[in-house]
């Protein structure tokens, strides 16, 4: 049967960049993240091949069909999933065969998506078997030249002595069997074998020869014997015996625990993460802050939740002993919040009955949220938080542990003791189950929590860890350490971006100047700041960032549509179309750059730079671009319709166009498109006027 031995770290791959693949990719981690399954949690099966074939013969006594063996379409398979020890309910993925014990049978490494997300699987049916298996196993080596040195595309045929198990007398009748293998670079889904090739030879004890069909058209015999290992190099004819290591490294048996979906779970990080604002208020009404004091646990409680109850009596009763331990107990009730079953009343007089010796008060909204987003960064499953949930948090305010549902006073008293302990010690803390890492423990980059709360109102969590990021990767510069935060640099520019969206000017110009000092050639750090000072109306000085990201990067889109921009408004026609068109070089799709050069050659009050059919073109690209939507596109569309003399078409968009304006209350876009309309009504198109010298 296949026998568990050991359980290992993750795995990495590497993920297509297509449109159409990331698109897919993201649909399939929606589904994943709420708890889903691509197999739909299908145990994993395994087939035994009986030999022999299935055939249809009718005439029958029920006068229907039935099977039988010995001819016709199709092998005949068993169902060993079960005995043979293989039937996990992972979510697997891909599998190898490689014998690797060195006892002539074939073990399995699994690769799954869920934990364990590699398992080892020993191969002992050949344990207490009567039965003989031989087997030869080779590694060939190509020449280099005409073949590949790892011989990938070569072919074996093993040519074997052995009765004839259909004859009358098979002990005296003796034929040749040819078994055919071929070295090939990758065998199933996500999955690359041994490029040991094993034949097996069942009750075969003796091989006649070995052929060889190397890749460059070469063919060569070699001679091997049963039960041996043996390298094959490519012109030498001669099979060179190999011998596995003296002393095999010993596995030993595992029994995996089932883990049961009902039971609480209990989380310890290998990685604690930064809780950088805590806040809650008392049942008065009052703020509090959380102060650097010692270990705390933070515990999420409803006054209609009966394990809560249970929960908050079990740490009141064990109280004396927790805070001999240094634990500070914070209970924290979110009733109001999100659910109607309990209200802030009902919290307050749960606690007066329990008479809990320990703080208590009202969660923070900010709080919860900010336990929401941290929760779905680990777990990467979206869910709303239970009730109770606590998070065991260290002195400086780092999460070190995780109970969703109830967790029992011996845990916490357990995990007190890790608090201080090294990351390697704190994974095996949180493993579930026995096993050796090959990997040293993956630390979760600050800087990923900037992004993961961008997406929020409030703003103040992703500066807090972006301080928290910038602190660690000045700290890892000064002592010689491996950066591992290599993104620390872009996700401060997309925090100053979103900052500067949020009118927060300063604060973004800050995040904007440290992402360069960081990383100078950052070409997007170097426009985030441009976009910064031109929100500040420092032209100047935006100009002077937009240059920088394009000798950097000179196909950037951004950069070449905003110098584009400050050049139309300065006059420069001509280098303003220029930049407009490097950007749509670098991204025919881009809005901005379409309609503004649209504009240019269908309204410019020069007739040099007015190009009415192009002009059109790029108008209907950004209209259907914005399915024909945007009041702004379509006005765009209708003067360039007016360009080329085309007016009733000019007329009715423009129509169209004072429609959507007046639906969204862009009031002053709407009296620009009446006086146009007027124009194109009278079968005259739009030009500006010509700026006045001054």
């Amino acid at each position: 049967m296949w026998r568990q031995v050991l359980s290992q770290s993750p795995r990495t791959a590497k993920q297509a960049k297509t449109p159409g693949f990331q698109a897919a990719v993201g649909e399939f981690d929606k589904m994943l993240s709420r708890g889903m399954s691509l197999s739909g949690r299908e145990r994993n099966c395994a087939f035994l091949n009986l030999g022999g074939t299935l055939r249809r013969r009718s005439g029958s006594s029920t006068g229907g069909n039935r099977d039988v063996a010995g001819g016709g379409k199709g092998k005949i398979f068993a169902n060993v999933s079960a005995t043979s020890g293989f039937d996990f309910s992972d979510d697997a993925r891909g599998v190898a065969p490689v014998d690797w014990d060195f006892d002539g049978d074939l073990d399995l490494w699994l690769v799954n998506r869920s934990g364990p997300q590699v398992r080892f699987l020993r191969n002992d049916s050949s344990i207490g078997s009567e039965q003989a298996n031989n087997w030869v196993q080779f590694r060939l080596e190509g020449n280099g030249t005409t073949t590949n040195r790892d011989a990938i595309g070569a072919r074996i045929e093993v040519i074997v002595r052995e009765a004839d198990a259909h004859s009358p007398n098979p002990k005296s009748e003796i034929r040749n069997s040819k078994l055919i293998k071929t070295l090939r670079a990758g065998e199933g889904y996500l999955s690359q074998h041994s490029k040991w090739l094993h034949v097996g030879l069942g009750s075969a004890d003796q091989i006649e020869h070995v052929t060889v069909r190397w890749p460059g058209g070469d063919v060569e015999q070699f001679n091997a014997a049963v039960n041996h290992r043996y390298r094959l190099v490519q012109g030498t004819g001669q099979a060179k015996l190999w011998h596995p290591p003296p002393e095999p490294v010993k596995l030993v048996a595992s029994v995996p625990e089932q883990q049961d979906s009902e039971t609480n779970a209990a989380v310890f990080l290998a990685d604690p993460l930064p809780l950088p604002i805590v806040q809650w208020q008392t049942f008065g009404g009052e703020a509090v802050a959380l102060q650097d004091d010692g270990p705390v646990l933070v515990n999420l409680w409803a006054s209609w939740c009966v394990p809560c109850v249970a929960e908050l009596t079990a740490f009141s009763r064990h109280h004396r002993e927790l805070d001999e331990m240094g634990l500070r107990i914070v209970a924290l009730s979110v009733d109001g919040l999100g659910d109607h079953r309990g209200t802030p009343a009902n919290a307050q007089e749960l606690v007066k009955r329990l008479k809990l010796p320990f703080d208590t008060g009202m969660a923070d909204r900010r709080l919860v949220e900010a336990l929401d987003r941290l929760f779905d960064k680990i777990f990467q499953i979206h869910e709303s938080l239970p009730v109770p949930t606590s998070v065991l948090l260290t002195a400086d305010r780092r999460i070190v542990a995780i109970y969703k549902g109830t967790v029992s006073v011996d845990r916490l008293l357990e995990d007190l003791q890790y608090l201080d302990a090294d990351p390697p010690q704190r994974r095996e803390r949180l493993t579930p189950f026995a096993g050796r890492w090959i990997t040293p423990p993956r630390l979760l980059p600050l800087s990923s929590l900037i992004i993961a709360f961008l997406d929020g109102e409030d703003l103040d969590y992703p500066l807090a860890y972006a301080d928290l990021a910038i602190a660690e990767k000045t700290a890892m510069a000064g002592n010689g350490h491996t950066d591992w935060d290599v993104k620390l640099p872009d996700n401060l520019a997309t925090l100053g971006q979103t900052l500067a969206a949020a009118g927060r000017l300063k604060e973004a110009e800050q995040m904007c100047r440290r992402a360069i000092a960081f990383e100078p050639k950052n070409a997007e750090a170097n426009f985030a700041l441009g976009e910064v000072m031109l929100l500040r109306n420092r032209i100047t000085h935006a100009s002077r960032q937009f240059q920088v990201t394009l000798r950097l990067h000179p196909a950037h889109v951004g950069a070449n549509y905003r110098m584009g921009w400050l050049f139309m408004r300065r006059g420069h026609v001509d280098r303003a179309v220029n930049y407009f068109r490097n950007a749509l070089r670098a991204d025919p799709t881009h809005q901005l750059s379409l309609l503004d050069l649209a504009q240019i050659l269908s309204t410019h009050w020069d007739p040099q730079y007015r190009d009415g059919r192009e002009a059109l073109k790029l108008a209907q690209s950004a209209c259907a671009a914005t399915a024909f939507v945007d009041a702004v596109a379509l006005h765009t569309l209708a003067g360039a319709h007016a360009a080329v003399g085309t007016f009733a078409e000019a007329v009715r968009i423009a129509q169209d166009a004072l429609i959507i304006a007046e639906q969204s209350e862009q009031n002053q876009l709407a009296e620009f498109i009446r006086g146009n309309l007027a124009l194109f009504q009278a079968g005259r198109p739009y030009h500006q006027r010509k700026p006045e010298r001054r």
